[in-house]
């Protein structure tokens, strides 16, 4: 058993073997570190991207009337054209009172507005926040303000294409690492 463990020691390796292994080692934990710091900067980049849309996106709808226009007989009009956001008018106790928007896909992911009363409105102080979808899947962000009248107005954007793409560059760079660490063993 010890002559074996012997003729693994690193001490037993020739020069090129353990300049090699060196050499391996620091390139993948470069690949691993760079591979991580870059998925991570990406994704905080995106949502910071998201959240830079809702304020804008909060200010309009709170222009919106809360009533719908009412079309004339026989016209098939939509409510609205697809978005990527979702508008909802909550009471105080969190209760959606009406939710429009979206791609308007039929099982599309919604936001999960269950906890969003006045007290959580409120503690967030405008604040953009992460909020989960209602069946899995990605979370949306979401900016929440209270209205004149003591509802709160919602908008939420999913994080679907957000986390689409950080797995795609996660995917690549793991790919990539692998392929640069064969060909650094192959030599």
């Amino acid at each position: 058993m010890r002559n074996g463990l012997a003729r693994l020691s690193v001490r037993r390796w020739s020069l090129r073997a353990r300049l090699l292994a060196a050499v391996v080692g620091l390139v993948a934990i470069a690949l691993v570190t760079t591979g991580l710091i870059g998925t991570t900067l990406l994704r905080s980049n995106l949502v910071h991207q998201i959240d830079r849309q809702l304020p804008n996106t909060v200010k309009a709808i709170q222009l919106v009337p809360r009533k719908p226009v009412v079309p004339p007989p026989g016209a098939t009009t939509r409510e609205q054209l697809p978005t990527p956001f979702f508008f909802a008018d909550l009471n105080p106790n969190g209760r959606v009172l009406r939710q429009r928007g979206g791609p308007q896909i039929p099982g599309a992911p919604q936001p999960d507005l269950a906890g969003l009363t006045m007290a959580k409105v409120r503690s967030e102080a405008g604040r953009v926040f992460t909020v989960p979808a209602e069946h899995g899947g990605s979370g949306f962000r979401v900016r929440a303000v209270e209205r004149p009248d003591g509802t709160i107005s919602a908008v939420a954007i999913s994080l679907q294409s957000v986390d689409s793409t950080v797995h795609r560059l996660e995917l690549i760079t793991w790919l990539v690492a692998l392929i640069v660490l064969a060909v650094l063993l192959v030599l």
